[in-house]
C-alpha cells in the first residue's frame, strides 16, 4: 500500500472513532443525574439468572467485555514485542553450547511454585469479589447495595 493510502485508511479511522467519542459525550448523563443505565440493567439480569452471588455475577458475566477488551490488549502488545524483537532475514542467530536452555534450578523452582499458584489463582476467583481491585460499585462490602 502507498503511503497515500495508509493516509487516507488512518484518517477515515480517527474520523469515525471522533465522531464515535463525540457521540458517546453527547449521550451522557450529566453529572450527579439519577440514571444509572448500568445499575438498571446489569443487577435484574443477574437476579434473573437465579445467581447466586450478584457480584460474581457481574464479575464473570457482565463485565466479560471489559476483561476481553484487556486481554486484546495484552494480545496487542506481545504480537508487537515478538514482531520487534524477531531475528530478520539477513540476521544469524547463533547460540553457544550453553545458550538457550533453561537451568536446572529455574525448572525446580517452576515445578515447586506451581501448586501455590494455583491456590491463589482459585482464591482469586473465589474473592475476587471483596477485594478493591474487583469489588462492586454499589456494594459496601457486605452485600449490601448503597
Amino acid at each position: 500500500m502507498s503511503r497515500r493510502g495508509r493516509w487516507i485508511v488512518f484518517w477515515l479511522g480517527a474520523l469515525g472513532f471522533g465522531v464515535l467519542v463525540v457521540l458517546a459525550v453527547l449521550r451522557m448523563p450529566s453529572f450527579g443525574a439519577s440514571s444509572h443505565p448500568y445499575r438498571d440493567l446489569s443487577v435484574p439480569a443477574s437476579i434473573g439468572r437465579s445467581s447466586a452471588n450478584v457480584v460474581s455475577s457481574l464479575n464473570f458475566d457482565q463485565r466479560a467485555l471489559d476483561t476481553l477488551g484487556e486481554e486484546t490488549i495484552l494480545l496487542g502488545s506481545v504480537v508487537g514485542a515478538a514482531s520487534l524483537l524477531r531475528t530478520s532475514r539477513d540476521e544469524r542467530e547463533r547460540l553457544g553450547d550453553r545458550e538457550g536452555r533453561t537451568l536446572e534450578a529455574t525448572k525446580l523452582l517452576g515445578y515447586l511454585l506451581l501448586p501455590l499458584t494455583l491456590v491463589v489463582g482459585l482464591d482469586v476467583v473465589a474473592h475476587g469479589h471483596l477485594t478493591p481491585g474487583g469489588g462492586f460499585q454499589g456494594d459496601d462490602g457486605a452485600g449490601v447495595r448503597r
